[in-house]
C-alpha cells in the first residue's frame, strides 16, 4: 500500500535499497557493487539522465562489518587481471624453480573462481567470508602441487583443493558436534538431490523418493538427514522481543510437580485399597503377591503356591477370577463411587 502511494522514482529507490539490504540473498550484488565503485562516472551519468532520482545513501545501520569487508574484497578482485593459458604455464614453471612471486600471481589470478565456489556452499553453517578464506587456502595448496605438463588448465586441478578446503571447514566449524568428512559429503549430496527433486516434483520429496534418486538405502539416508540437524540452545533469544524471551520459556514442562506427585500417590493408594477390599482373603493374598502390592517385590506363581499350599495352576485360576471380578466392579462404577 505504501509503494502504491509513492511516485515511480521513489518506488524504485525503495526497492533498490531493499535489494542492497538483502545482499546476502542476491548473489549478483557483489558484481553490482564492484561496478558502481569502479565506475563512479557511470553512476553520475545515470543520475544526470534521471534528475528526479536522488543519490542513494546506504545507512550504517542497514549494513554489517562483514558486508563492507566483502564489498571491498570484491572491488579489489575486479581490479585483478585474469591469466591467459600461456601465462599460467610460465608461472607454473617459475613456481617449480622456487619463485614465490609466481605463486602469488597465480593465486591472485584465480581468486574470482574461489568466490563462485564459495557461493555454492553459502547458508550451510559458515559465513561467505569464511568460506572464501578457506577456499583461498585450498587454492594456495593447489598452486604448489600443480603440474602444467599434464596438459590441463590450472583451475581444473585447483577446484578439487578449493572444494575440499571448504567442505573440511564446514565439517569442522559449522556444527557443534563434528562429523566425519564422508558423512558431510553424503549430507551435501543429499541436500543437492533434495533441491533438484523439489523443483521437479513441485513439492517436498519423501525420504523414499530421495533415496531412490541418490541411489542409497532408505535407512542410511534417514540416518544422514538425522545427523544434519542443528542443535539449538534453550537459552537463545526467541520471538520479536529478542533478548527478553528465550526458547526455554515456550517449551512445555512435562515433569510432574511434587504436590501433584504426592496427590497421585494418595489417589493410587486409596484406589488400591478399595480394589483389594472387594476381594476375599485368598484372592487378595494372590494378587498382592503377584503384583508386589504391600510387598517388597513381586513373587512368582511357584512361591505363592508354596506359601498358600496350592499348585501353581490353582494360583493362576485364582488370579484370573480375581481380575475378572475387579473388572466387573470397575465397569459397574462401584469401586470409583466408594
Amino acid at each position: 500500500m505504501i509503494l502504491n502511494q509513492c511516485a515511480p522514482v521513489a518506488r524504485f529507490t525503495f526497492l533498490f535499497a531493499l535489494l542492497l539490504h538483502l545482499e546476502g540473498t542476491f548473489q549478483f550484488y557483489g558484481h553490482l557493487t564492484s561496478t558502481l565503485r569502479s565506475d563512479p562516472q557511470g553512476t553520475n551519468r545515470f543520475m544526470s539522465k534521471n534528475p528526479g532520482m536522488k543519490a542513494l545513501r546506504i545507512d550504517v545501520s542497514f549494513t554489517t562489518r562483514e558486508f563492507h569487508s566483502l564489498n571491498l574484497y570484491f572491488a579489489d578482485l575486479a581490479k585483478i587481471d585474469l591469466l591467459s593459458e600461456e601465462e599460467e604455464v610460465l608461472l607454473c614453471k617459475r613456481i617449480r624453480e622456487g619463485d614465490r612471486s609466481a605463486v602469488e600471481r597465480l593465486v591472485r589470478g584465480n581468486l574470482r573462481f574461489v568466490v563462485s565456489c564459495a557461493k555454492k556452499y553459502e547458508h550451510m553453517g559458515l559465513p561467505l567470508g569464511d568460506l572464501i578464506n578457506e577456499g583461498n587456502l585450498g587454492l594456495i595448496t593447489a598452486a604448489g602441487k600443480f603440474d602444467e605438463t599434464l596438459g590441463f588448465k590450472f583451475i581444473s586441478y585447483a577446484v578439487y583443493w578449493i572444494r575440499q578446503a571448504m567442505l573440511l571447514a564446514l565439517g569442522e566449524y559449522s556444527r557443534m558436534v563434528r562429523l566425519p568428512m564422508n558423512q558431510v559429503r553424503n549430507i551435501t549430496v543429499a541436500q543437492q538431490k533434495m533441491g533438484e527433486l523439489e523443483q521437479h516434483l513441485e513439492r517436498a520429496a519423501t525420504v523414499e523418493e530421495l533415496a531412490e534418486a541418490a541411489d542409497v538405502p532408505v535407512r542410511q539416508l534417514a540416518e544422514q538427514l538425522n545427523l544434519d540437524r542443528i542443535p539449538l540452545s534453550i537459552y537463545q533469544p526467541h520471538g520479536m522481543d529478542m533478548g527478553e524471551r528465550q526458547l526455554c520459556d515456550i517449551i512445555e514442562d512435562e515433569s510432574v510437580m511434587p504436590t501433584d506427585y504426592l496427590s497421585d500417590i494418595n489417589d493410587r493408594a486409596l484406589l488400591t485399597g478399595r480394589l483389594l477390599a472387594a476381594l476375599n482373603i485368598k484372592e487378595r493374598k494372590v494378587i498382592e503377591g503377584l503384583y508386589g502390592i504391600n510387598c517388597p517385590m513381586e513373587a512368582s506363581y511357584g512361591v505363592i503356591a508354596d506359601n498358600c499350599g496350592l499348585t501353581s495352576e490353582r494360583i493362576k485360576q485364582i488370579e484370573k477370577g480375581a481380575i475378572k471380578k475387579l473388572r466387573e466392579l470397575v465397569s459397574a462404577g462401584r469401586i470409583m463411587n466408594g
